[in-house]
């Protein structure tokens, strides 16, 4: 991800915030824009999720294999539904 480097740029913890609430939520780029903590439009919307995407996804630091993972299992998926 690429520092805050200019007066207008966004933050890092912003960008973080904003594409894990669109993550979370499956929702459209413009309403996690128009939240109320963050008020950003729709393009810087859709390039915190693209920065954070591909932060998400750099081979050489594994964040997705170290800290996601989902069930490979029937019996492992029901185990997190009763959970």
């Amino acid at each position: 991800m690429i520092e805050k480097n200019r007066l207008s740029s966004i933050p890092i913890k912003i960008k973080v915030l904003t594409a894990l609430g669109f993550f979370a939520s499956g929702s459209y780029e413009l309403d996690i824009g128009d939240n109320r903590s963050s008020a950003l439009s729709q393009p810087s919307v859709s390039r915190c999720i693209a920065e954070v995407s591909n932060a998400l996804n750099q081979p050489d630091i594994h964040i997705l294999k170290r800290y996601i993972s989902f069930p490979d299992s029937f019996e492992k998926l029901n185990a997190v539904r009763r959970g």
